[in-house]
């Protein structure tokens, strides 16, 4: 009896145990008790990996919430969006998805049957976490709202699941939040707590992952605009941010005055509809120091909140005051100085700030606090006003389509015959990337009085996402509008030009009549594949200078072969070459040529005469890219176009400058976009730790200039070009120094540059091209050799230029001797933001140049 009683107790005890981990495995845990701290608690983050097994948890355990991973960041972890609703909407989400393709695509849709989607179909909200990961709060939020959305049951959070469809993304910047929480704790307790890290919070580009949004090259770039412009057309976009602690406590739209006019109507009137609704719902629960009607504008194209006005979606920010990180702060009331655009000063009563906060101390909870309240109203109008939602996005999509046939531009065409088709095709797939309709001709036709060939590329106005395509096409024209009269222009949020055909070099037609071509719809961009002419033993192959992919040949077979860069125009076989012609050497590898010609999509010429000319016999460069401790967004940039194209570098820290004998180890350093006495003195040791703290002080700048005297090449970018100007005597001077905001001023803007394609740095490009100038240097030069200037008239191509005299037939991009080496100024951005595919050749060309050898052609290749 004993024995069975036993057994029964061990028998109860397993039922016992294999329930209970069937609670622990099914139970719905709120934050606080997965993490073991409350949300938003002073001096407790949660980490990456903490955020994403939270979801996973709340996934397992509630039938409400959906997550999934959409790939991978950057740097190898899960980027996740979570999907909360109702159950039954979340065991339907392929139905409500084809319900908002319908919405979209509703150029066939009759009244009976977009009626019956306005009701049958749920509104779908998109709210978008710490893109930039420094602003921390909204990541440590989401898990809270998560949780309160999946586990309450009073009317108004039933009324969210059932009527809304949430797309919640923890982590815009999952790489960047593990650094930051890393960084965190790793100064918890010293005099740095709370300070920003002094790296970039991204492999590449840090803040500027917000500057993105219409270019799309990074990884979670792509992962969400997927879902935004291909799969889910969310109608609402909230995108969580915040600002500098001194100010309002929190910024809400609507946005200040300044707008795209692309904008459908619509939007400007929802968006006053959404931010009367939140700021109601901030102030009736007592929150304070909200501010609405400043600072941040609708006019720029290319942020995570900006870019949907374009897709029709309504696009919210919020920008809440921030503490240390998760350290709180004490402001007293006096401390709030300053003013924004739109907000005379953060102590007295506006109409647009109309309860000041009166001080004291501020908490990451304040902060968590703040941002969740706002997406309960944005939500709760989700809810309550779902067919309005619903109603409003279809009208305008339909008007775009609408107006795409009864007014121009009518279309824009990509003809077949670029200068660089593979340059041309990525730009093609960008816009297919965000949603963009693009045609193929499968025969030539004529529009506007012109012949287009098969095969040329048509983006036809008559689709939903019209306004994206007009604001990607066309020139921009920002608004002069000052700050009193006679005073300076209002400065842009961000850039003002981002004219897509022209920062890529692709050509392109606009057209404004109505035509008929035989078009279809193309998902993939198709580039033919390189040859080898004629397919037999040659002597020589030559290949072509005008495609950037000329450098991923360069890259791949440098290390192999001798190559070189003809100095002067050929004709042979009555083929044309031009002066910057690549000549390989015949005992290549020919099947290796062949797979190269194929995936680069670049033409080799077999010859077996070429007459005796001066060359540049080049040599792989030992390329360092100077990176310090200061955070470079440009110099993560510069990394990121250069791997693109398969360049080997270093990063150069202070450390080494200031140690010397750079031409032991380098034949070309580039600096980026840094000021001169950032690069010199470089973080405080009052802000960061000793082993981040200076620069590459005045032994730096010595041994730089050592490096160019004994025969490297320094090339200088944009702001850094002030360097060398100043500390190396070069005969060149900054004409626009010390000239005032209010009589020149170009805040991001496209120029027309003359360039001499006869210079090696020059070789490839066009003679008129055009390129990126926000507050950069121009020259005057009395020495040396211009390679690009800016023309005697007028050289704005895109948006907004105050001042033009200040330009005319000054020079843009130099090279000045210097000992045995070479000064390298470009003074524009050759390569803003992975965007100017137009200007790349002209970095590209100067890494080769940098480190190449004039000689004769019978030398390098032994004849």
């Amino acid at each position: 009896m004993k024995k069975v009683l036993i057994s029964l107790l061990v028998y109860l005890l397993s039922i016992n145990f294999s329930y209970s981990q069937e609670s622990i495995k099914y139970e719905v845990i709120s934050p606080e008790k997965f993490l073991g701290f409350k949300v938003g608690e002073d001096k407790k983050l949660a980490d990456w990996f903490q955020i994403y097994n939270y979801f996973l948890n709340l996934d397992k355990s509630s039938d409400r919430v959906k997550v999934v991973n959409l790939g991978e960041t950057t740097e190898g972890k899960p980027f996740i969006l979570a999907y909360i609703s109702s159950k039954n909407n979340i065991l339907n989400l392929e139905k409500y998805k084809n319900i908002q393709h319908s919405i979209v695509n509703c150029g066939g849709l009759c009244p009976e049957e977009a009626n019956r989607l306005f009701k049958e179909g749920k509104t779908v909200v998109l709210i978008n976490a710490s893109l930039h990961a420094t602003e921390i709060g909204a990541t440590q939020m989401t898990m809270e709202l998560a949780y309160e959305l999946a586990t309450k049951d009073d009317s108004g959070i039933q009324e969210i699941r059932d009527n809304v469809i949430l797309l919640l993304v923890p982590s815009a910047n999952p790489d960047g939040l593990q650094m930051v929480v890393d960084w965190y704790k790793k100064t918890l307790g010293t005099k740095y707590e709370g300070t920003s890290p002094p790296y970039l919070y991204h492999k590449y580009v840090g803040h500027d992952n917000n500057r993105d949004w219409y270019m799309l090259t990074q990884k979670e770039t792509k992962l969400l605009a997927r879902i935004l412009y291909r799969e889910w057309f969310p109608e609402i976009v909230y995108d969580i941010h915040q600002m500098g602690s001194r100010g309002a406590r929190f910024f809400v739209p609507p946005f200040y005055k300044i707008a795209n006019s692309d904008i459908d109507p619509l939007i400007f009137r929802e968006i006053m509809f959404l931010g009367g609704q939140i700021t109601a719902d901030l102030s009736a629960k007592g929150f304070t120091g909200i501010a609405t009607n400043c600072q941040f504008t609708m006019f720029w194209h290319g942020g995570m909140r900006t870019a949907p006005y374009f897709h029709n979606m309504v696009g919210l920010l919020s920008e809440a005051a921030s503490v240390k990180l998760a350290t709180p702060v004490k402001i007293e009331f006096d401390q709030l100085k300053g003013r924004a655009r739109g907000l005379q000063n953060f102590t007295e009563f506006q109409v647009n700030f109309p309860e000041p906060w009166k001080g004291g101390w501020w908490h990451l909870r304040d902060i968590v606090e703040m941002e969740k309240s706002m997406s309960y109203s944005i939500l709760t109008s989700a809810a309550k006003n779902k067919e309005m939602w619903l109603r409003n996005f279809y009208i305008k999509n339909k008007r775009s389509i609408e107006k795409g046939i009864k007014e121009p531009p009518y279309a824009y065409v990509i003809p077949s015959h670029q200068r660089d088709p593979v340059t041309s095709a990525k730009m093609i797939k960008i816009l297919i990337d965000q949603g963009i309709k693009v045609c193929r001709a499968v025969e030539k036709f004529e529009a506007d009085g012109t012949v287009f060939p098969e095969d040329s590329y048509v983006v036809l106005l008559s689709q939903p996402f019209r306004p994206d395509v007009k604001a990607l096409f066309e020139r921009q024209k920002y608004p002069e509008i000052r700050q009193y009269p006679g005073g300076p222009v209002e400065r842009p949020y961000d850039i003002t030009g981002w004219t897509l055909p022209l920062q890529m070099g692709v050509e392109t037609f606009r057209i404004d009549s109505p035509f008929v071509a035989k078009l279809t719809e193309v998902e993939n961009v198709y580039v033919k594949d390189g040859i080898i002419l004629p397919d037999e033993n040659n002597k020589f192959y030559l290949f072509g200078h005008k495609m950037n992919n000329h450098f991923k040949v360069l890259n791949r077979l440098i290390s192999k072969y001798n190559i070189a860069w003809l100095t002067e125009p050929v004709t042979i076989n009555s083929l044309e070459f031009d002066a910057g012609t690549g000549v390989l050497p015949g005992n290549i590898d020919k099947e290796s040529l062949k797979k190269i010609a194929k995936t680069l999509k670049i033409d080799f010429y077999g010859v077996d005469n070429i007459k005796n000319q001066k060359v540049y016999k080049l040599k792989k460069p030992e390329l360092a890219v100077y990176k310090g401790w200061l955070g470079s967004i440009d110099e993560g940039w510069t990394r990121f176009v250069l791997e693109k194209f398969e360049f080997d570098y270093v990063s150069l820290s202070n450390k080494r400058i200031r140690q010397g004998e750079l031409n032991r180890d380098f034949d070309v350093i580039i600096i980026p976009d840094i000021r001169m006495n950032s690069i010199i003195n470089g973080r405080s040791i009052e802000r960061v730790p000793e082993e981040y703290a200076g620069g590459i002080k005045e032994i730096g700048v010595n041994n730089l200039k050592l490096f160019v005297e004994k025969g490297g090449t320094l090339i200088t970018l944009d702001s850094s070009c002030e360097l060398p100007i100043k500390k190396f005597w070069i005969p060149v001077r900054n004409v626009l120094e010390n000239v005032k905001f209010s009589e020149f001023f170009i805040p991001g803007s496209i120029l027309r540059i003359l360039v001499d394609n006869s210079h090696p740095v020059g070789y490839g490009m066009p003679r008129e091209a055009s390129a990126f100038f926000s507050l950069s240097p121009a020259f005057s030069v009395s020495g040396g050799r211009v390679i690009a200037k800016y023309p005697g008239v007028n050289p704005l191509l895109s948006c907004f230029l105050m001042g033009e005299k200040y330009l005319l037939n000054k020079a843009a991009l130099v090279e000045i001797p210097l000992g045995k080496g070479k000064i390298i100024l470009i003074g524009f951005r050759v390569q803003h933001r992975a965007q100017t595919w137009n200007t790349f050749k002209l970095l590209f060309n100067s890494i080769y140049y940098g480190s190449a050898e004039l000689t004769d052609l019978d030398r390098v290749f032994n004849r």
